[in-house]
């Protein structure tokens, strides 16, 4: 239907000005609680994605990382206690299934592993031994990394003096047993991230179990993969997927395509690149592009409100809510990268994250134009990972 000209954009609260929540409560909280987070804990002890969903190890990852950040002393238990039920279900080859049904048995959704499920149950267990001052999921850790590993797909090598390199992504998934030859930029930086946790807590040298691979060269062949795979200096961004447009090797005929300049995509490359630089690379190799990317994501995804898109309009019908988990690995990004540069952003993301909050610690997922705030439409409450990844960036 054509809109007449001057005719008034529909609102959905009067004024069209603040983040509408439609409760009693109207003004953003000034600290993300875990109460919410904490229902999505089952008695036993594993945690659901959303309330009635499944238990997926992707999202239980960063949401015992959250309750670690946000509370050690009082949670830490708590922790181990999920930590150690996912740990009966880690497979042989150190994978965990993409989704388990959060009940009976906890058998698998669909015969699917996933790298980044695997990194962040990783990341998370060298994230506790590393406050514990223990080694406490080192076995465990290195039979998950020892999965990432078979995911390894080299794409070049070279000779640095005598010794041979690699230049690696990660094959995403394995399906009935196919490897799919498509790699995320997202999934190869959350990698980075839980290899760096992990060589910090348990020392380097640190290898895989059972196949005794180097930790420290297999995290350095990841980021050379993402400078050369990855960056795209024309487009001042990192790529979403390597190669673009690949056939899928489990289902011929489907291809696989996704939208460029993913907000969380630039924020998590930015974050892991300079964590890289920081603990084992060069200080400030990754400044330049990291920036360039970050820049970029501000420059066409910054939402009214303060929030992130999920990736650049490019045509009238993209859709245009800004999501509060955007906003927050963007705000972690920008605070890593560079917090005086990025100092206004890092305040108004902060501020989005609190007002798209309820005071039991609910986040909505999205966030239209107009200030609705609202959750996600396939879930019957927020999201695990929103309110994780918010507590987090310090929400």
């Amino acid at each position: 239907m054509v809109r007449e000209f001057k005719e008034h954009f529909p609102s959905r609260e009067k004024t069209d000005i603040s983040l509408a929540r439609f409760t009693s409560e109207k003004s953003g909280v000034t600290s993300i609680p875990l109460t919410y987070l904490k229902t999505l804990i089952l008695p036993v002890n594993l945690i659901i994605a959303s309330p009635g969903g499944m238990v997926v190890p992707y999202e239980a990852g960063y949401a015992l990382l959250a309750l670690m950040e946000k509370d050690w002393v009082n949670e830490k238990a708590t922790v181990a206690a999920i930590i150690d039920k996912f740990n009966t279900l880690q497979n042989a080859d150190g994978s965990w299934y993409q989704q388990y049904y959060p009940w009976g048995a906890f058998t698998r959704y669909e015969d699917r592993k996933v790298d980044s499920g695997a990194a962040l149950l990783a990341w998370s267990m060298a994230d506790y031994d590393a406050r514990n001052a223990t080694i406490t999921y080192k076995t465990a850790f290195r039979k998950a990394v020892d999965f990432l590993y078979s995911l390894r797909w080299e794409l070049a090598s070279y000779y640095e003096g005598p010794t041979l390199r690699y230049k690696c992504v990660l094959k995403n998934q394995v399906i009935n047993g196919v490897k799919e030859e498509v790699a995320f930029a997202a999934d190869v930086a959350e990698a980075i991230l839980a290899l760096i946790r992990g060589l910090q807590t348990y020392g380097d040298p640190l290898t895989t179990d059972p196949g005794g691979y180097d930790v420290k060269t297999f995290t350095r062949e990841l980021v050379e993969g993402l400078d050369t795979y990855m960056w795209v200096a024309a487009n001042d961004w990192y790529q979403t997927e390597y190669p673009l447009g690949a056939q899928s090797e489990s289902s011929p005929g489907v291809y696989i395509t996704f939208e460029q300049l993913i907000s969380y995509t630039q924020a998590l490359c930015a974050w892991a690149l300079k964590q890289w630089d920081n603990t084992y690379g060069t200080p400030g190799a990754h400044d330049a592009n990291s920036k360039k990317a970050l820049d970029r994501t501000i420059a066409n995804n910054m939402g009214r409100w303060g929030g992130f898109l999920y990736h650049g309009t490019w045509n009238y019908t993209d859709p245009e809510e800004e999501y509060p988990h955007y906003a927050a690995l963007m705000r972690i990004a920008m605070n890593k990268l560079d917090p005086t540069r990025y100092s206004k952003w890092i305040a108004r993301t902060l501020d989005f994250m609190r007002k798209a909050s309820l005071s039991d610690g609910q986040v909505a997922d999205r966030v239209l134009p107009d200030g609705l705030a609202y959750v996600n439409p396939e879930a019957r409450g927020p999201l695990a990972l929103t309110v994780a990844s918010c507590i987090l960036a310090g929400a």
